[in-house]
């Protein structure tokens, strides 16, 4: 007996061997992707906590902020107002000295008019001061 490969279906068995073999391994392949982009996943969820563990221990340090800036400012204000008393102590030591100086001055000057009315020559028939 002799098989007619025409009408025995034999070309028809092969085509839908063919077709599930590729099937079989078109799966295997989206399988070891699916596979892939599950351990990535996990890769990066782990990195991904880590880097939130770091920022949340960042931010701990942080959670008395308000506290050292209130303390920072109080003491910037404090240094303003110290500031501020030893410009105003020094403003009255200058009014103080230039006071001081003027008063000098002026007797400077009524010294020099005195002395320039002894050492004028007396005219003749004034009287000469004594």
């Amino acid at each position: 007996m002799t098989w007619d490969w025409v009408k025995g279906n034999i070309p028809t068995i092969i085509a839908i061997g063919g077709l599930f073999w590729y099937t079989a391994q078109d799966n295997a392949k989206i399988k070891a992707q699916l596979d892939e982009g599950e351990r990535y996943r996990a890769t990066r969820s782990t990195q991904t906590d880590k880097n939130f563990a770091d920022v949340n221990s960042a931010l701990k340090n942080m959670s008395d902020l308000p506290y050292r800036m209130g303390a920072q400012e109080g003491k910037t204000q404090a240094l303003n107002d110290r500031v501020d008393r030893l410009a105003d102590a020094i403003l009255g030591s200058q009014e103080a000295i230039r006071k001081d100086i003027a008063g000098l001055s002026t007797k400077v000057e009524v010294l020099g008019s005195k002395i320039d009315t002894f050492s004028e020559k007396p005219q003749p028939g004034s009287l000469r001061p004594k």
